[in-house]
Formats: structure tokens, sequence, C-alpha cells
């Protein structure tokens, strides 16, 4: 785990967290959480790195790089007017 300066943006080692392919990192309270590829919920001890198990949650995440794409608003909006667009010159067509 690195932590990061926000005043300098300068990063430093804080520990070896224990797990792999953890994401999904959320603060509730004072308590960091991470997910695991493998469907665990971990706490993160902020001071040492270390990762503790805390419940398994079944969601088998796999971050940001394993997720499909998801479409740009503007990319459905042109592909909404394009359809409209074919619909009325068919309808124009049939008239």
């Amino acid at each position: 785990m690195i932590g990061v300066n926000a005043g300098t943006g300068a990063g430093s080692l804080i520990g070896n967290i224990g797990f792999t392919s953890v994401f999904g990192l959320n603060y509730s309270g004072s308590t960091l959480y991470g997910f695991t590829s493998g469907g665990q919920t971990i706490t993160i001890n902020t001071t040492t790195g270390l990762g503790t198990f805390f419940a398994t949650n079944g969601l088998n995440t796999f971050g940001a790089d394993g997720v499909g794409g998801v479409p740009e608003p503007g990319t459905l909006a042109l592909l909404g007017i394009g359809l409209l667009g074919l619909g009325f010159a068919r309808r124009r067509k049939s008239a």
C-alpha cells in the first residue's frame, strides 16, 4: 500500500496489504474497505497497510480493467438520432 502526500503528491510505501487484486477502496467512518477479485471484503489499516479479511461478499469484482466499456452519452445520442433519421426516411418513402 502506498500513501500519497496531498500537498506534494509524493508517494511512500506504507506496507504490504497481504491480498492481491484489491479494488473498490472506500472509506466508511474511519475504516478503509476494499474488495478482492475472489469476492472478499477486507479492512485496511492505513497506518501499517495490512489488510484483514472482513467478510465474503460474493461480488467477485474485477476492477475497472475487467469491466466492459460503458457507452458515452454522446454516442447514445448519436445512435438515437441515426435511428430517428432512418425511421423518418422510411416513413417518407412509404408516403
